[in-house]
């Protein structure tokens, strides 16, 4: 018997007042893997085994994902993660602060790994533009299910 194995990625983008904590807005969504993914994966079954997810990055890119994406527009990362695997899902989480990309229309989010090169893009999604400023904290929280069947 021959199993299948799909990952399918979700991303939620809480936008909240920085001073209240107010929800002003949710996006919530499937998001597309990437080519790096597949590639990461592979050179871990390989052995390589310093394939990880390192960062999230936003940008102001506004095409539709395609699977053969390898970076963002003009991207700001936010490297401090917390990522965790439980029952055949990672989540990550990160906080987009309120001095963290002030002035950009953050439209696109990006998923970074450690590849043969740092900033390999492993999933992308993108919502419409949300003008950043110092008023505005997004949280992001992405979660990467491996599937059978």
């Amino acid at each position: 018997m021959i199993e299948k194995i799909k990952i399918k990625g979700h991303l939620e983008v809480i936008v909240r007042d920085a001073k209240t904590g107010r929800i002003l807005q949710r996006n919530s969504g499937e998001n597309l893997i990437c080519v790096g993914m597949q590639n990461a994966i592979g050179q871990a079954l390989e052995g390589n085994v310093d394939r990880h997810i390192i960062k999230v990055g936003i940008g102001k890119g506004t095409n539709p994902p395609t699977f053969n994406d390898t970076s963002l527009t003009d991207p700001v990362y936010i490297n401090t993660l917390t990522v965790s695997y439980a029952a055949g899902t990672v989540t990550v989480s990160c906080t987009v602060g309120s001095d963290v990309g002030n002035g950009m229309n953050i439209s696109e989010f990006g998923l970074f790994g450690k590849g043969a090169a740092d900033d390999v893009l492993l999933a992308r999604k993108v919502y419409p533009p949300i003008a950043k400023t110092e008023s505005l904290v997004f949280d992001l929280t992405w979660r990467i299910q491996i599937l059978t069947g």
